[in-house]
């Protein structure tokens, strides 16, 4: 029975170690592979393709929004750069008591501010009944309270005071001025028209030889 088996046994090896049938199974066994190994291939290609595009879209976004923030900064820099400089309401507050005081306000031009601790003085370009201009400043003192807050202590033109009641009266409407404000730009200073003369000197003098 022993030798049976190993006869049986033996005649399955032999059969395994048959050229033919080895060459048969390596055959079968390449062509799975590379019929698997192609597949493989044809995946791999094509998740390369779609992580290809979806990289190109991530860069496209990237750019793109990269773009648009340096576009925002730019901009906003810009605006910075030409935005007029403007000034506290206690400017507001001193021009609007000009604009009342003057006589033609219309024909009031602002030519220069200049901001102290106690006081800010305004230069402007005034037009009188008889059409002359004339160059005058006016200063606005400031007020501290507790209740009220800020005021104006008192108003000077030309170093003139004006009339306290009036002054007083004027305060009555800051918190009017507050939720309507005037215009709080910078003025641009007056250009001196004497210094821009070009006078020929020369015509008046007489030759000594």
């Amino acid at each position: 029975m022993a030798k049976n088996k190993q006869s049986i046994s033996e005649k399955i090896l032999k059969r395994k170690k048959d050229p033919k049938l080895l060459k048969q199974l390596d055959l079968e066994q390449i062509d799975f592979n590379e019929s698997e190994d192609v597949d493989e291939v044809q995946k791999i290609v094509q998740s390369s393709k779609i992580q290809k595009k979806i990289e190109q879209k991530k860069k496209k976004l990237s750019r793109l929004i990269i773009g648009t923030v340096a576009a925002l900064f730019l901009g906003y820099g810009m605006f910075l750069l030409l935005k007029p400089f403007e000034a506290g309401m206690d400017f507001g507050f001193c021009r609007v008591f000009l604009e009342l005081h003057v006589q033609y306000p219309q024909h009031l031009v602002l030519s220069d501010v200049d901001e102290r601790r106690d006081f800010i003085r305004i230069w402007y370009m005034q037009t009188d009944s008889f059409g002359q201009e004339r160059l005058q400043n006016i200063e606005c003192y400031h007020g501290q309270d507790p209740e009220r807050g800020y005021y104006i202590s008192k108003v000077r033109i030309d170093r003139r005071e004006i009339d306290p009641e009036k002054v007083s009266r004027f305060n009555i409407s800051l918190a009017a001025i507050v939720a309507n404000p005037p215009d709080l730009v910078y003025p641009r200073r007056l250009v001196d028209a004497l210094g821009n003369m070009d006078i020929q000197t020369y015509l008046f003098r007489k030759k000594i030889f």
